[in-house]
């Protein structure tokens, strides 16, 4: 299971009365800039997720409206043209750490 808590939720009409959303995000990087591709996957797993699980009926996710911003900086990456990819890399990645974990052994004194 992943979090999901957004900084705000956003939406728009377009011309053709379609509901477009997104989110936005901060993302503090330990007083250095964010790179562009940990940006870019952040913004990647909002648009896929929203695209999951969105939170208006009958909505779909936009890729400017699903934001990261550097809190660093100040700066807001939107999603890339290639999120879903990403999105889709994300959680083959998630699925074989899953596969595997039972299988790991815990570090000395770990507590979990």
């Amino acid at each position: 299971v992943v979090a999901f808590a957004p900084e705000l939720l956003l939406a728009r009409i377009t011309r053709t009365n379609k509901r477009r959303i997104g989110a936005a995000m901060l993302r503090y990087a330990k007083g250095k800039p964010l790179s562009d591709e940990v940006a870019a996957y952040q913004s990647a797993f909002v648009h896929g997720y929203l695209d999951l699980h969105p939170f208006e009926e009958h909505a779909s996710p936009e890729q400017k409206l699903c934001i990261t911003i550097d809190a660093q900086t100040g700066t807001a990456y939107g999603a890339p043209t290639n999120s879903k990819y990403l999105f889709k890399e994300m959680a083959a990645a998630c699925a074989t750490i899953a596969e595997r974990w039972p299988n790991i052994k815990p570090p000395p004194n770990a507590i979990l």
